[in-house]
């Protein structure tokens, strides 16, 4: 089966990126459910100025380009993650 030319496809696990938001506020997504999933996605933003003031341009909403900026780096996602406690193995017997 062939894939349509500009049809969106399924990524492949990875980290949520401006363009991503982009994306979404185009297709009309609301405000609320990005920062939704901005706050339970693996992000990887680009909230240099320059590009705050593309998004912004894009049409992103204040209170997305907030949850943008404030979301944390992929890594330090994963490290609280991991120190809060809940990293251990189902199989430890805890």
């Amino acid at each position: 089966m062939a894939s349509q030319s500009g049809a969106t496809q399924p990524k492949a696990e990875g980290s949520l990126t401006n363009n991503d938001v982009v994306g979404m506020v185009k297709a009309g997504i609301g405000a609320d459910i990005i920062v939704a999933k901005i706050k339970t996605a693996t992000c990887s933003f680009d909230t240099s100025a320059a590009a705050l003031k593309e998004v912004k341009d894009a049409g992103v909403p204040d209170s997305v380009v907030l949850a943008m900026v404030q979301a944390p780096k992929s890594a330090q996602r994963i490290d609280s993650w991991a120190l809060s406690g809940e990293a251990i193995a189902p199989w430890a017997g805890n």
